[in-house]
């Protein structure tokens, strides 16, 4: 007799979307000044410079295993907090993400291998397994580990950066770029934002001596001001992401 997890699959926004989603309008986040540039320098180059380094070091903490955690306002007086591990060469994503207020609000544990999802919410003894490589209907259950932080995406929507001191920078970013999944906040995308009117919104970011990100503070202002900070630790290191010990299987109409 086949083994089922006592509940039904529960996937986060970071995995499917499904925590809360708000869409809202833009209305006047201010764009950061550019700061002088040194003589015999254009402050063009000066940005090229900034915008290049920067970038690069997204890239780098992108394409190497990490570990981060995520603090984060989101519309409508929610808010997501918790902890996660990415491997992107290895495959492997783990996430810990609580959400608070708003119209959903739960607790769910993800650990993601290749095409192996396995999920638990607070009490639940045993993780529930999904095969993803067979999902037919229910295709948006599907975990792309390409980008699931974000990190790619922000990169990819960044619009200005400046630098505010030694590893230190700043800068705007789109917080909607066509044709591009929802990658805010960073380490948990559940916020989509449509119909951006105004100037473009703001992060803050310091890299170590090494070149990688160690932490991104993002700003999106419109009716309320939505605040995101995202930590990242353990650059290059193992992320010990193992297949949980207690699993059941997700039911047989998941796959039909």
């Amino acid at each position: 007799m086949k083994r089922y997890a006592p509940v039904l699959l529960v996937v986060t926004a970071l995995l499917a979307g499904c925590a809360p989603t708000v869409g809202f309008r833009a209305a006047g986040a201010g764009v950061p000044e550019t700061a002088t540039p040194k003589a015999g320098e254009t402050t063009e180059e000066k940005d090229t410079a900034a915008i290049d380094t920067f970038k690069a070091a997204l890239r780098k903490t992108h394409g190497a295993t990490y570990k981060f955690s995520v603090s984060s306002d989101l519309p409508d007086k929610a808010r997501v907090t918790g902890t996660g591990a990415f491997d992107r060469a290895g495959k492997k994503l783990q996430t810990s993400l609580k959400y608070t207020g708003g119209v959903n609000p739960h607790t769910t544990q993800s650990v993601v291998l290749g095409n192996d999802l396995y999920q638990k919410q607070p009490g639940d003894s045993r993780w529930v397994h999904l095969n993803m490589a067979r999902l037919k209907k229910f295709k948006s259950m599907k975990v792309s580990l390409a980008d699931p932080v974000g990190l790619a995406a922000f990169s990819g929507a960044i619009k200005t950066v400046r630098q505010t001191a030694p590893n230190r920078w700043a800068g705007t970013f789109d917080p909607n770029p066509a044709d591009t999944d929802e990658f805010l906040p960073l380490g948990a995308p559940s916020i989509i934002v449509f119909s951006i009117l105004g100037p473009d919104a703001e992060f803050s970011a310091t890299t170590d001596a090494n070149g990688w990100v160690t932490v991104i503070n993002a700003k999106v202002t419109a009716d309320e001001t939505v605040k995101m900070t995202t930590k990242f630790t353990g650059h290059g290191q193992s992320a010990g992401i193992k297949k949980p010990s207690r699993t059941g299987e997700a039911a047989d109409f998941y796959y039909e």
